[in-house]
């Protein structure tokens, strides 16, 4: 079950936002939602609700997705093989990763996620509309762009 590359998608809107800073020197645990630039209205909107934060199996990224879209996916993902060692590698990245976020709670990336998708002191948004975004480093982003 293989993602598209963000490259073939077409990318509403690309947001970069300080990542560490917000995350040490808050007093929240968090980033707060509105804290994010509102250039579109896909983010605006996946913000607004609960969202299932995971990491990519494909990439060194991280999926934000809104809960709708989120329980879409998972009755396909029950339905890969299990004996299937590529197939079972995925749901471990995807469904081990995965962490639910309540719509009143503020934005958190937990150390695990961080570390998966190698982000530093910013991290890129990359808006698909309102029901999906994805997060990158900027070296893992342009590694991904040289291997498409």
């Amino acid at each position: 079950m293989r993602h598209p590359s963000p490259l073939k998608q077409p990318i509403v809107c690309a947001h970069r936002f300080k990542l560490r800073d917000q995350l040490l020197h808050s007093q929240s645990p968090g980033i707060s939602r509105e804290e994010f630039p509102s250039c579109s209205s896909g983010i605006a909107q996946l913000m607004a609700g609960p969202i299932i934060l995971t990491g990519s199996p494909d990439s060194r990224s991280l999926f934000v997705y809104s809960l709708s879209r989120w329980q879409r996916i998972l009755p396909k993902l029950w339905r890969l093989p299990k004996d299937n060692p590529l197939a079972k590698q995925f749901m471990v990245i995807f469904l081990g990763f995965s962490t639910h976020v309540q719509e009143s709670a503020p934005f958190v990336l937990t150390t695990q996620l961080m570390d998966y998708a190698r982000l530093g002191d910013e991290a890129i948004m990359l808006d698909f509309g309102e029901h999906h975004a994805e997060i990158w480093s900027d070296i893992s982003l342009w590694n991904h762009h040289k291997q498409a």
